[in-house]
């Protein structure tokens, strides 16, 4: 969960970023989120940071689409990040001083207009499967 503050309800606040916790690795092991962290604080109209690493396991047909969304803000409209992630596995992603790991990240700029409240990043793993005719 991130919690997202109006400007005028914190100026002080120009962003504060989430407490240092591990990264979170997906149930089936296949990524990592390694932003935002889960209790982070931002600030509408202050840029998300979205990351996540792939490494060479990770399958073909693998895609990931993010979300902002919120079960607490009233008539809150999901909104796409990312649809479809970014997930190449490409020398251009690798993590530098690491041959193994890709790195993918959006800076998601958060509408000034968003309403105070509690919102989740979500991450929807896809498997893509090709057919050949």
């Amino acid at each position: 969960m991130v919690r997202f503050f109006s400007l005028p309800a914190l100026a002080a606040f120009v962003y504060a970023a989430a407490t240092a916790s591990a990264q979170q690795l997906s149930t089936d092991g296949q990524f990592t989120i390694a932003s935002p962290k889960a209790g982070g604080i931002f600030v509408a109209g202050a840029l998300l940071p979205c990351v996540w690493h792939l490494d060479d396991t990770t399958p073909a047909g693998f895609a990931l689409n993010v979300y902002l969304e919120s079960s607490t803000v009233a008539n809150f409209n999901t909104i796409a990040i990312a649809a479809p992630a970014n997930v190449e596995k490409t020398a251009q992603w690798l993590l530098p001083g690491n041959e193994s790991i890709y790195e993918h990240i959006v800076n998601y700029a958060l509408p000034r207009t968003l309403t105070a409240g509690s919102y989740a990043v979500c991450i929807q793993k896809l498997m893509v499967k090709e057919m050949v005719f």
